[in-house]
């Protein structure tokens, strides 16, 4: 009597996939986490952020509080608009939650919505 179980081929190639595809949803949760985390930064901010994106990442102002005037393309354009929310804005705190993702192969599409409790200086609101 044997003490292993045979997977068929088939079953094997769907949990892998399976697995595969919560490995990928996690990893983007936790990009997602990382980026928090760097928006909330006191030193570096822009330079934490930018390194999250890739040479073009685009960062945009989305949904019904959004605001296209905000958006930054490549990291040098990062760097500079987070590093300018340091002195505009000295408490942050982020919080992500929401997550909408999907994956189709090796490509990615991630939609989430985020609470910021924040303290800013002056009149003009930041982003």
């Amino acid at each position: 009597m044997s003490d292993t179980t045979e997977i068929p081929t088939g079953a094997l190639t769907t949990l892998l996939a399976r697995l595969d595809d919560l490995e990928s949803r996690e990893a983007i949760h936790g990009l997602m986490v990382s980026y928090m985390a760097a928006a909330d930064a006191k030193v570096d901010k822009g330079i934490k952020v930018a390194r999250l994106f890739t040479e073009d990442g685009r960062w945009q102002s989305v949904g019904p509080h959004g605001n296209p005037d905000w958006a930054a393309v490549g990291r040098p354009a990062l760097v500079k608009k987070f590093d300018r929310n340091v002195e505009r804005m000295p408490f942050s705190a982020h919080f992500v939650t929401n997550p909408a993702i999907e994956i189709t192969g090796d490509t990615a599409r991630g939609q989430f919505m985020y609470f910021q409790a924040c303290t800013y200086r002056g009149t003009s609101r930041c982003g």
